[in-house]
């Protein structure tokens, strides 16, 4: 089946090896093809490795057409094409009706099955047609029963994202764009189809858009994330990565929103794009927007959004990064990435099954998650790492999932929370009151020196006693000295929400050096004002600022000082997820050996 000039796809198990030549037939031409891509066999089963896909390039083919692909799970009425030898003339052409069966789990997908014939050697390759939608659905890829009209099964086109995977993301753009400039240019294809996409895009309006869209300048992941994230209808992330323009269009299409606000989301996308579109085709993607917009009545709409600048301003938002130790083996973690817009929506983009990563694995991750999860909001997000007090002394702030020079800590608002207080309904009241005390008043701030010894019971006493306190700040890091770390325990469990430290020990009283200007000290001198000046929805970007200060050539002494600045800033106002991990049941085959 030709899927774009020159190129042809049919099934991996009835072409040779990568590299190879192999003869293919069209009306009276014989061309010759390598295969260029093809999902190789392993694996001790007969049936081929999923997806049993290969693509065969034919250097000079003659004109012809090429069949419309689409992502679309198939429904209902097929048409089975491929070849036969049933009447004894040699492999003719061969077309049957079929019905969709359902689908069944293989490998790393999963396979359709249609009903209503026997396939026969010689159909495996041919195209399956969907005719709900008058595209090519899929390729088959076996029987289910030699003999009987059982049906076969067959490979799902979006199947083509796991072929050749040393190379998936550009062969398969490269493929999708000839194919999608092909219909741009010959309609016979499109004009035969009768049924819209997702009924809000007509398939001549399909053609048009992603023919002009394969005209664009091939963008990254995490920018078309982005787009994503400011067009979409619904709060949900993407179900398919994104790797080319027409894939953001289809996940658009896919958004579950009402038809309306998707119709806005494509007028939205088309309206972006038209800024960077090149200027042999910026014209067209103009007039192809403002005819869509015409024909669901969104003029006005469109109207609007050319009235205002091309530039979105970011979307404020939190992404909420959860790491928790395991029940049972508290040296393994669970990792939870997640993000909330400014409209209230919460999102889960990443989240691990069970606490099965050691620490560094799960900081590794959490790196990688945060790229996704900055484009999704595209903007200036706080970013809250959500862990028990034994993370406290992580270096969080200086992951750098962006750019190797820049951290976190100092491109984002960025703090921790207390996991274990998330769900302690006994500090509940505690920590409402003394976060409403700081919103209200100046803070009232209460510094643990270097060798500050109370007791659980003393420090507990003495905090009922001050219930405006909101502030509890640290001369050294909580783990560096166990009655700091008692005293820190304490003040979460009694509601404290905001808090202040630094990674780091005090050289000085750790050598039992009585100096009167010790390390602790002098962080206390120079990280004080943070804490007294501006109201204390400020503090996370004084703290970034501080970061940022203490990164450059030259800081001040004092802000070397406060070197390894870590805030605990935890809104009882906005409340934290916490995402009980998601366990697939236990697979029990139904048969068993005799």
């Amino acid at each position: 089946m030709w899927i774009a000039p020159g190129s042809v796809l049919t099934a991996a198990h009835v072409v040779p090896e990568i590299g190879m030549i192999v003869e293919v037939g069209w009306h009276e031409h014989v061309l010759a093809g390598t295969v260029a891509d093809r999902t190789p066999h392993v694996g001790p089963g007969s049936l081929w490795s999923f997806p049993d896909l290969a693509v065969v390039q034919v250097t000079d083919p003659p004109d012809h057409p090429c069949a419309w692909l689409c992502d679309v799970p198939p429904s209902g009425d097929l048409v089975v094409l491929g070849h036969s030898a049933t009447l004894g003339e040699g492999l003719r052409l061969r077309a049957a009706d079929a019905r969709l069966g359902g689908w069944h789990d293989f490998g790393r997908g999963h396979l359709w099955q249609f009903t209503g014939l026997e396939v026969v050697p010689g159909m495996s390759g041919g195209p399956v047609l969907d005719l709900a939608v008058g595209a090519v659905c899929g390729i088959v890829t076996t029987t289910v029963g030699e003999g009987a009209d059982r049906g076969g099964y067959f490979v799902p086109v979006e199947a083509l994202r796991q072929l050749a995977p040393q190379a998936q993301r550009q062969r398969r753009r490269d493929l999708l764009t000839a194919h999608d400039r092909f219909h741009h240019r010959h309609g016979s294809w499109t004009q035969q189809r009768g049924a819209a996409v997702g009924c809000h895009v007509l398939p001549t309006e399909e053609a048009e858009l992603l023919g002009l869209l394969a005209e664009l300048t091939p963008t990254d992941p995490d920018e078309l994330l982005s787009i994503y994230a400011r067009c979409r209808a619904d709060n949900r992330p993407p179900a398919i990565l994104l790797t080319a323009h027409r894939d953001l269009f289809y996940a658009l299409l896919d958004s579950a929103g009402p038809p309306a606000r998707v119709v806005r989301s494509v007028l939205e996308m088309a309206h972006h794009l038209v800024a960077d579109a090149p200027q042999t085709v910026r014209q067209e993607l103009y007039d192809w927007l403002t005819a869509f917009a015409a024909r669901h009545n969104q003029l006005s709409l469109l109207r609007t959004l050319r009235q205002v600048a091309t530039v979105v301003d970011g979307t404020e938002g939190v992404v909420s990064v959860q790491i928790v130790p395991g029940n049972t083996q508290v040296q393994r973690f669970r990792l939870t990435v997640a993000v909330q817009d400014d409209a209230g929506g919460h999102q889960v983009l990443y989240q691990d099954p069970d606490a099965v990563h050691t620490l560094a694995e799960v900081m590794q991750t959490a790196g990688d998650q945060l790229r996704s999860a900055l484009s999704w909001l595209a903007g200036n997000p706080l970013i809250e790492f959500v862990v028990p007090v034994e993370l406290f002394d992580e270096p969080f702030d200086e992951l750098a999932p962006t750019r190797p020079y820049l951290t976190v800590g100092r491109k984002y608002r960025t703090v921790l929370r207390d996991y274990d207080r998330q769900t302690d309904d006994l500090a509940r009241y505690d920590w409402q009151q003394r976060w409403q005390a700081a919103s209200t008043s100046p803070a009232d701030i209460r510094w643990i020196t270097c060798k500050e010894n109370l007791t659980q019971v003393e420090f507990s006493a003495e905090l009922e006693q001050r219930p405006y306190t909101s502030v509890i700040a640290l001369t050294r890091q909580p783990t560096s000295y166990t009655p700091i770390t008692d005293m820190l325990r304490v003040a979460l469990e009694s509601g404290l929400p905001i808090g202040l430290w630094r990674r780091g020990t005090c050289p000085e009283h750790d050598r039992a050096v009585e100096d009167m200007d010790c390390t602790g000290k002098r962080f206390h001198k120079a990280s004080h004002p943070i804490l007294v000046d501006g109201e204390i929805s400020g503090l996370p970007e004084a703290v970034r600022q501080l970061r940022n200060r203490i990164a450059g050539q030259c800081p001040a002494p004092g802000d070397r000082d406060c070197h390894g600045v870590v805030l605990l800033y935890d809104d009882p106002t906005r409340a934290v997820r916490p995402v009980a991990p998601l366990r697939q049941p236990s697979y029990h085959p139904l048969e068993t050996s005799s």
